[in-house]
């Protein structure tokens, strides 16, 4: 619907973090004899910070046996419920291997995440989840804690804490993943951290994370959380993830929930969602003896499918001074290493939009890189762009 888009494209400017107002059909992944069952529980939709569409959701593995990565697609549907073209890429599984569990389990679940474009006609959409490798191996066994949890100056949401390995092999590449709840028990962000500098947990060993949200200015109200890690476990015990009923820290911009929609046949749409305006404050001229200049990334974590024809990401960064973004025209770098150990070397420049954002792409990506802005001396956090 053109006017409904040039509805949200208005609430975008004014609040950078407005819902998606349209109507959302869920479609479940058919029902198998054996193997990973997979469920799309629910979703949602809004323009973030960065003025990009997102649609952010939930899975659950009802199945009798693991799902390695679950790649989620979407299909746009006019006002006739015909779709307008092919189903669409949406995004991976955060959590990289699913395991199977009850449909009151918690430990089976992953959010999902991923930007989109829709097409001007659309009305609804639609959501299939295709499960894969039901021979994934399963590495959850760490003990999970988070012991403060904090909004920064730019409104992104940190869930801070410690992770033990409980596996009697070391463990690799370990990263923590949050999901983040709304007042509903809706899934509203994700939160996603490497646990430590070199992402490695020797037996017994404890490391410290700081997961941090993919969107700025969202507020929530629970979360559950686990740690995985690519070394097979090898040690029986419980699964991390567990709900808590801790409330969240306020948020600089907090978007309304929407309307709880039972999945159902494609034809049925739920109510539409709204979102409370808050006004972006106006840039500030960053400027030498201003204050130290911040740096927000985003996003910290992210799977895409790598190659020459996949492999396309986008990585945004927003400069800001005294808790104000900054104007246009300031110079950032962009350092990457990857794969391996290979050391951290520039690899783009970008110059920073009238609210003080910016953007890189990259194309063709072929294997995992880690990433990081500098400006005027100023750090960002490291993130991670994992290629599978």
């Amino acid at each position: 619907m053109a006017h409904a888009r040039a509805r949200r494209g208005a609430l975008a400017l004014l609040t950078g973090a407005a819902l998606l107002v349209a109507p959302t059909v869920f479609l479940l992944t058919p029902a198998s004899a054996a193997g990973p069952t997979i469920t799309v529980l629910n979703s949602k939709g809004y323009v973030d910070p960065f003025d990009n569409e997102v649609i952010v959701g939930e899975l659950q593995n009802t199945g009798d046996a693991p799902s390695g990565l679950v790649e989620v697609d979407v299909t746009w549907f006019d006002a006739a419920n015909n779709p307008i073209g092919l189903p669409e890429y949406l995004a991976s599984s955060t959590v990289e291997v699913i395991p199977p569990g009850s449909p009151s389990d918690h430990a089976n679940r992953s959010p999902f995440r991923g930007m989109v474009n829709p097409p001007a006609t659309y009305d609804h959409y639609a959501l299939t989840a295709t499960p894969s490798d039901a021979n994934a191996a399963l590495n959850h066994n760490f003990d999970v804690r988070v012991t403060s949890q904090s909004v920064d100056a730019n409104g992104y949401n940190h869930l801070l804490g410690t992770v033990t390995n409980l596996n009697d092999v070391t463990a690799e590449f370990v990263n923590v993943v949050a999901t983040l709840y709304d007042a509903n028990g809706k899934t509203d962000d994700e939160a996603v951290e490497l646990s430590s500098p070199n992402s490695s947990l020797a037996p017994g060993a404890t490391g410290t994370f700081d997961a941090v949200s993919d969107a700025s200015g969202r507020s929530y109200t629970t979360y559950t959380i686990l740690a995985q890690s690519s070394t097979t476990g090898s040690a029986p015990v419980s699964p991390s993830p567990s709900a808590s009923a801790t409330a969240s820290p306020s948020a600089s911009a907090t978007a309304t929930p929407s309307a709880t929609a039972s999945p159902t046949a494609s034809g049925t749409t739920s109510p539409t969602p709204t979102a409370s305006l808050t006004p972006t404050p106006a840039p500030l001229p960053c400027r030498t003896g201003g204050g130290t200049y911040a740096i927000a990334t985003t996003p910290s974590y992210i799977k895409i499918v790598k190659g020459t024809t996949g492999g396309h990401v986008r990585l945004y960064a927003t400069v800001s001074q005294a808790g104000r973004p900054c104007q246009a025209g300031v110079r950032l770098s962009v350092y990457v290493r990857g794969p391996g150990t290979t050391l951290y070397h520039l690899s783009k420049t970008a110059v920073t939009g009238s609210t003080g954002k910016a953007y890189v792409d990259y194309t063709g990506v072929k294997a995992d890189f880690r990433w990081y802005v500098l400006s005027s001396g100023a750090h960002s956090a490291t993130n991670l762009v994992q290629a599978r």
